[in-house]
């Protein structure tokens, strides 16, 4: 074989390589470019939702409450405007390790911040309103509320407070709050209502189908608040006593005496007993006319979701344990064993 003859060959499975390889090629290059158009439509739509929403909430106000997990943080955001996407928000505080770092309180943005600088935010606290925490347990009466928060907050005092709130005893929902210290007595109250409102939102429908009226549900929680300890207790007495009001007997609870003469059941006379009063439950029937506190959500679903049982009376012993039974005679001997 000549040179020339050799030098053809050699040219034409170069030719025969090139061929197979073409394939190969195009499909890298196709790759990258749309390796390509997709970083740049990852990039423009992080630009997006990394932008603030048209109206964000510039010098308002923006509570994060106490307790949330992220999830509930970034829904919070974004229900109250302040980011576009929860899932941006998430992704970036899981990417940055600080979960744990996100503060509650209430801010206020001078200039409107994209996703990541509202989550430095409530990292560092920028931003961040000074405010005070007042925490209101459950069962708490209008009183109590301005007991706990008159040495908290500079502009409420108890008397002002007890007069104003107490048309709304029962709808003043018990909950831990950050609030400014110079909250007024008017903004606690609304705060107060507006969060029972929010809470109990998921219940009407329940309470419709009890066919009892809200107020009634919320007066028998706030009985159910004293009277029992765990949500299973709160409904088996929810129980009794709906049955008590079905047969027409007086439901002869203690704890409006608490409300009223700030007695326990173990300071009651036989006079308080008989005293003339509306919340008397041992000579008047049916509910006391107004809540005696302020109920949770779990002595509302127990007011709302009673359990049945052949029990008629109830009582807690020195360690509060209950002891029910189905007779008067049961429950005399209940009274013998466990409270003397």
């Amino acid at each position: 074989m000549d040179t020339e003859e050799f030098l053809r060959l050699e040219e034409q499975k170069m030719i025969q390589v090139d061929k197979r390889q073409t394939p190969i090629y195009i499909f890298l290059f196709t790759l990258l470019i749309l390796l390509f158009a997709a970083s740049c439509f990852a990039y423009i739509f992080f630009r997006y939702e990394n932008t603030p929403p048209d109206h964000f909430p510039q010098k308002q106000p923006v509570t994060i409450e106490k307790g949330l997990s992220l999830t509930g943080i970034s829904s919070s955001l974004k229900l109250q405007g302040v980011i576009r996407s929860g899932s941006l928000f998430r992704a970036l505080v899981l990417m940055s390790g600080a979960t744990a770092e996100l503060r509650a309180g209430v801010y206020e943005f001078p200039n409107p911040l994209s996703t990541i600088d509202v989550m430095h935010s409530l990292v560092t606290g920028l931003y961040s309103n000074k405010t005070v925490r007042l925490t209101i347990p459950e069962g708490s009466s209008a009183k109590t509320i301005g007991i706990i928060a008159a040495p908290i907050l500079t502009a409420v005092e108890v008397e002002q407070f007890t007069n104003d709130a107490l048309p709304f005893e029962g709808y003043l929902f018990p909950e831990t709050y950050y609030v400014p210290p110079t909250y007024t007595t008017d903004e606690l109250i609304t705060l107060l209502r507006a969060t029972f409102d929010e809470q109990t939102a998921s219940l009407q429908k329940d309470v419709l189908a009890t066919g009892r009226a809200l107020h009634d549900v919320v007066v028998m929680a706030s009985l159910l608040e004293k009277e029992g300890k765990s949500e299973e207790s709160m409904k088996l007495i929810s129980g009794i006593l709906y049955k008590r009001m079905e047969l027409d007997m007086p439901l002869q609870v203690d704890a409006p005496f608490a409300y009223i003469l700030g007695k326990e059941s173990s300071e009651l006379t036989l006079d308080d007993l008989k005293m003339e009063s509306p919340y008397n439950t041992y000579t008047n029937r049916g509910l006391p006319p107004q809540a005696i506190g302020n109920p949770g959500v779990m002595a509302l679903r127990a007011a709302i979701n009673p359990t049945k049982s052949p029990y008629l009376y109830y009582l807690s012993d020195e360690n509060g344990e209950f002891h029910y039974a189905k007779t008067f005679d049961e429950h005399k001997r209940n009274k013998e064993l466990y409270l003397r």
